[in-house]
């Protein structure tokens, strides 16, 4: 009885043990798919990054500047807050100047995006310019985006 009551427990230990083992192989596995798919994205968005400047060039705009760096400041309650920002390209065109955004991939290229669109206009607000530029890699298009704000000078 005590034999059996031993062996039942070096199974359970052994059970517990190997289902940690396979715990972490599925973690590691896990990490290292999304780390292949992480990377491809990076490798996606940087080819992104060279069309880019080549169709910006094309239609006609002049980059004055390739990631460049800003701090955009609001005001939370009572304080500041700053929060670091770095666009794709700064470039005029025709005396006008626009930030632009290079994006890859079925869905961030869209302006039905939301998360485009509010980085579009989170760059609109933080850069000094007169609009900004969505360069759509993938269909190989420049989309200019000005954005009308009725609300902007209205008090909560």
């Amino acid at each position: 009885s005590r034999v059996m009551t031993t062996d039942v427990a070096v199974a359970a230990l052994a059970g517990a043990l190997g289902s940690v083992l396979l715990a972490q192989l599925f973690v590691r596995l896990q990490r290292r798919r999304r780390s292949g798919r992480a990377k491809a994205r990076a490798r996606r968005a940087g080819r992104g990054e060279v069309r880019a400047q080549r169709l910006l060039r094309a239609a006609g705009y002049a980059i004055e500047a390739t990631q460049p760096r800003t701090r955009l400041r609001m005001r939370v309650d009572d304080a500041w807050a700053e929060v670091d920002l770095r666009a794709d390209f700064l470039c005029t065109r025709a005396g006008r100047r626009y930030v632009a955004d290079a994006k890859t991939g079925r869905e961030a290229t869209s302006l039905g995006c939301a998360a485009t669109r509010r980085q579009l206009l989170e760059y609109r607000l933080a850069y000094p310019v007169d609009g900004a530029l969505l360069v759509d890699a993938e269909h190989e298009r420049v989309v200019r985006v000005e954005f009308d704000a009725p609300g902007a000078g209205r008090r909560l």
